[in-house]
């Protein structure tokens, strides 16, 4: 399972490198949003690493440190949502729910963050004579 955690990294960087290719005005903004949606998942897959002796120490530290900041966003929205019952353990089911959860706050804020990195860029070029990006008079 944490193998498959693992493989959602790949969905950003993906993502990152296609905005590249396509020249996307808004390449950091989808790449934000790629992130925001796997952050937790990845990092559950990295904390469990801590068991694996030498790098895996490591790695599974940073995991930790991750879910820590990633983690009880999408269980406190549960427990306030009702979906789960605050103090029990979570099934695979409810775990999946959290993950969502944490999933859509995580990706609204790591994707407003890239639009902002978007709309800086594209005015350091519109300064330089060109434009890729939309800024906020043209939406």
């Amino acid at each position: 399972m944490s193998q498959y955690c693992l493989l959602l990294g790949i969905v950003p960087l993906c993502c990152c490198h296609l905005g590249k290719l396509n020249r996307l005005s808004l390449k950091w903004m989808l790449t934000g949003i790629s992130i925001g949606m796997v952050v937790a998942p990845v990092s559950l897959g990295l904390a469990q690493w801590i068991h694996v002796a030498g790098v895996g120490k490591m790695i599974g530290a940073v995991g930790v440190l991750l879910n820590i900041i990633h983690g009880p966003i999408g269980y406190l929205m549960a427990t306030f949502a009702g979906i789960i019952e605050p103090g029990v353990v979570l099934t695979s089911p409810e775990l999946f729910m959290v993950n969502v959860l944490s999933g859509l706050f995580w990706c609204s804020l790591y994707g407003s963050l890239g639009y902002n990195i978007d709309l800086r860029q594209s005015k350091e070029e519109r300064v330089r004579g060109w434009s890729l990006a939309p800024s906020r008079k043209s939406l």
